[in-house]
C-alpha cells in the first residue's frame, strides 16, 4: 500500500514537471551550478569595481583609518603621561600634523626649484654624457657608426607640455587626498573616546596596524636619514629629496627599496660622471637595502602581519593596479586586514590559512 502511494506521488510529480515545460528543469540545473567559488569570484569583481570607482574617497579614508590606528596609542600615552585633557592633546596633534607635513614639503619644493634653476647646466651635462656614451658604444659595436647621432635631438623630443600636465595633476590629486585624509582623521580622533573593547575584530585590526606602521615608520626614518647623510656628504644635488623618497618608498615592500636605490644614480652620473661617487652610491645602496630587507625588518617586524611573502607580492601588484602607487603603500596593512577578517569567517578561514603560508586542514586530508 505504501509502495503504491509513493509510486503514485512520484508519477504525479513527474507529470507536474512535464506540464510546466522543459525550461523549469533547466533553470533549476543552472541555479544549482552556481557554486560558492563562482559567487566569490563575482563578489571579488564587484568589490574591485567599487574600489576603483570610489578611489577619490576610499583612499583618503583608508589612509586616515591607518593613521588613526597608529596615532591612538600615542595619543593615549600623552594623556596618561602628562595628565592632559584628551581634547588638549587632540588639539596639539591637529596643529602639529600639518606643520610637520609643511616642514617636509617646503625643502622638497626648494630642491626642485634649484634643479629647474640649473636646468641649462643639467642639459649640458646630459649632452656630454650621452655623447661620451655614444662614442664608447660605437667603438665597442662598429655597426653603430652608421647611425647618425644628434645629441641636440634629446631635448627636442621631450614632451614638456605633457610633463607639465602630469606634474600639475599629481599635485592637485595630492592636495585633494591630503585634505580629505585630514578631514576624515580629524573626525575619527574627535569621535574616538579612547575607551573601548580590548578584544574583538576592530581592536585586533588596530593593534596589528599600529604595531606594523610604528615599527615600519622607525625603520623607514632610519633608512631616509642614513641615505640623506650619505648624499649630503657627497654634496649631491637633491639630497633632501632622495632622502625623503628613501623614507617614503621603504613602505613599499620588495619594490620600494630597489626604486629608492636607483633614483639617485642618474643625478650622480650627471654631477660626477662614472667616478668613485657613482660606485660608492651604487654599492652602498645595494648593501644597505639588502641589510634592511633581509636582516633588520625581519628581526623588528617579524611575522606580525602573518602574510606569506608571495601573498604580499601578489597583493602588492593587485592594489597597485586598483589604487596606483598609493595602493602599493597600503598593500600590506590592507591585505593583513583581509586575512584577519577571513580568519573569523568559517567559509573563508581556509583562505586566511593560505594567506599566512599554512595549508588548511581540509586540504591535508
Amino acid at each position: 500500500m505504501t509502495d503504491g502511494a509513493e509510486a503514485g506521488k512520484a508519477k504525479s510529480d513527474k507529470d507536474e514537471e512535464t506540464s510546466r515545460g522543459p525550461g523549469v528543469g533547466l533553470d533549476r540545473r543552472l541555479i544549482t551550478n552556481i557554486t560558492e567559488p563562482s559567487l566569490a569570484i563575482l563578489a571579488f569583481v564587484c568589490v574591485t569595481f567599487i574600489l576603483v570607482y570610489t578611489k577619490t574617497i576610499a583612499v583618503p579614508f583608508v589612509l586616515a583609518f591607518f593613521l588613526y590606528s597608529a596615532l591612538v596609542p600615542l595619543l593615549n600615552w600623552f594623556v596618561a603621561k602628562f595628565k592632559l585633557p584628551r581634547l588638549v592633546v587632540i588639539g596639539l596633534f591637529v596643529v602639529m600634523g600639518p606643520l610637520i607635513l609643511l616642514g617636509m614639503i617646503l625643502p622638497l619644493i626648494k630642491s626642485v626649484e634649484s634643479v629647474f634653476g640649473d636646468i641649462d647646466l643639467y642639459r649640458e651635462r646630459l649632452t656630454i654624457l650621452a655623447t661620451s656614451f655614444s662614442s664608447w658604444l660605437t667603438q665597442k659595436i662598429p655597426l653603430l657608426s652608421m647611425v647618425k647621432w644628434k645629441s641636440s635631438n634629446i631635448w627636442a623630443k621631450i614632451p614638456y607640455e605633457n610633463l607639465a600636465h602630469y606634474i600639475t595633476d599629481f599635485f592637485i590629486n595630492f592636495f585633494v587626498y591630503i585634505t580629505l585624509m585630514f578631514i576624515f582623521l580629524f573626525f575619527m580622533i574627535i569621535g574616538g573616546t579612547g575607551i573601548g573593547p580590548k578584544e574583538g575584530l576592530i581592536p585586533e585590526i588596530q593593534h596589528k596596524i599600529a604595531h606594523y606602521l610604528l615599527n615600519k615608520f622607525m625603520i623607514s626614518f632610519g633608512v631616509g636619514l642614513i641615505s640623506f647623510i650619505l648624499y649630503v656628504s657627497l654634496d649631491l644635488d637633491l639630497s633632501f629629496m632622495f632622502g625623503a623618497l628613501a623614507f617614503v618608498l621603504n613602505f613599499i615592500p620588495n619594490v620600494g627599496g630597489i626604486i629608492a636605490s636607483a633614483l639617485p644614480i642618474p643625478v650622480v652620473l650627471l654631477q660626477y660622471g662614472v667616478g668613485w661617487q657613482f660606485y660608492l652610491v651604487l654599492i652602498f645602496n645595494m648593501i644597505f637595502q639588502f641589510l634592511i630587507g633581509n636582516i633588520v625588518e625581519p628581526k623588528v617586524l617579524g611575522d606580525s602581519m602573518e602574510l606569506h611573502p608571495i601573498v604580499i607580492l601578489v597583493f602588492l601588484m593587485f592594489w597597485g593596479l586598483v589604487w596606483g602607487p598609493i595602493g602599493m603603500f597600503l598593500a600590506v596593512p590592507i591585505t593583513a586586514i583581509m586575512r584577519i577578517v577571513f580568519a573569523r569567517i568559517d567559509v573563508t578561514r581556509p583562505v586566511a590559512e593560505l594567506m599566512s603560508g599554512r595549508l588548511p586542514p581540509s586540504l591535508k586530508r
